[in-house]
């Protein structure tokens, strides 16, 4: 679910700069926290766009817009509204990037070990929903900007996926993955060799740019008047590079053949790296098939012994505790057998998956 969000908090304040201008800051007493909770939580609850989500952590709150589905959201606003909502709020300054992990309600904060705290949900109303403009609006922030280079704009988010907008036309005659037909079968011992064998396609040829390494041209992914892309030949690795700050491809790090593939197409990172062993007939040998079918065993292991009735017999307290939830362990064993992936994804050795507790619900049709 997408959103616009802050974090407060109140653990600390600034009490001036050392000699080399650097602030200095004090930690606040539990008393002193408590306070400040109070007071930020009646300033953000008098707000005339009510948040929908408030979650308070051990020294704040983090809190949360939800954005509408069914209205198109634009990552181009998103920082803009952040700072706005810093500006607003006075909180934490750096929480304006997209990749940002919040803390998980029940979940205890374990920075202290001495001193844990729950992790507590204290609002939440998923129907509250609103639409970026009206959020920009209310807060103060200034999108003109924005609005006067609406046409640079690619990127748009619909029904929380990211998307190419189709209204505008980008300079190049197309904007695809183009890989030459036919392909030679490849066989990889694991995802590593796949990944650094994709990274050194000829990225030129893949996105058809008659173009020179180090030249610049028309970016693919806004009106560009001044050629401002490159792609460059990194020892061995092709990386696109865009030097507009205007342009949502605008990464120090570049962009290589999956990075462009997942945004260019609207995939995971996974299914870019299927669609591209698709089209490139890559196929791994049998490391990671005996990997697979390591997890395979292992879901089907577990399924068996929950379903089994000398389990009960042999281990009776057990049994009785998780007897309410073993209908919900056999499903979670089995979406982990649904989705077995590759050992690069996993974690340890062990297979990792997600799901939301709705699509457990709706498994299981609770």
């Amino acid at each position: 679910m997408i959103a616009q969000f802050g974090d407060a908090d109140f653990g600390k304040e600034e009490i001036g700069k050392d000699s080399e201008g650097k602030p200095v800051f004090r930690y606040r007493t539990p008393d002193e926290i408590g306070n400040c909770k109070r007071e930020f939580l009646q300033q953000l609850l008098q707000f005339e766009l009510k948040p929908s989500i408030v979650v308070e952590t051990k020294n704040g709150f983090h809190f949360y817009w939800l954005l509408k589905r069914n209205e198109p959201q634009d990552l181009k606003m998103f920082e803009p509204i952040q700072r706005a909502i810093i500006k607003k709020f006075n909180s934490d300054p750096n929480i304006t990037n997209l990749d940002r992990i919040l803390r998980l309600p029940n979940y205890l904060h374990l920075k202290d070990l001495d001193d844990p705290f729950l992790i507590k949900c204290i609002k939440f109303d998923p129907q509250l929903c609103y639409i970026q403009e009206k959020l920009a609006i209310t807060l103060g922030c200034d999108l003109s900007n924005l609005k006067n280079n609406e046409n640079s704009r690619r990127f748009v988010v619909v029904d929380n996926k990211v998307k190419l907008r189709n209204d505008i036309v980008p300079l190049n005659n197309s904007i695809d993955i183009y890989i030459s037909e036919p392909q030679m079968p490849k066989e990889f011992d694991n995802l590593e060799q796949v990944i650094a064998f994709l990274r050194q396609q000829d990225l030129f040829q893949i996105l058809r740019i008659p173009s020179q390494p180090g030249k610049a041209f028309n970016c693919i992914f806004h009106h560009d008047e001044h050629p401002s892309a490159v792609i460059v030949n990194d020892r061995g690795q092709y990386k696109y590079f865009c030097n507009s700050p205007n342009c949502e491809c605008h990464y120090k790090k570049g962009l290589d053949i999956i990075d462009l593939t997942s945004a260019l197409k609207s995939l995971s990172f996974y299914s870019t790296i299927r669609y591209l062993c698709e089209q490139y007939n890559i196929h791994l040998k049998n490391a990671d098939t005996k990997w697979a079918e390591e997890q395979k065993a292992k879901y089907i292991s577990n399924m068996e012994l929950l379903s089994y009735q000398m389990f009960a017999e042999k281990y009776k307290s057990l049994s009785r505790v998780i007897r309410s939830g073993a209908r919900v362990l056999l499903e979670i064993n089995q979406i982990g057998l649904e989705n077995i992936t590759y050992e690069y994804f996993g974690f340890e050795g062990q297979n990792v998956f997600f799901f939301s507790n709705r699509y457990l619900a709706q498994r299981m049709k609770l």
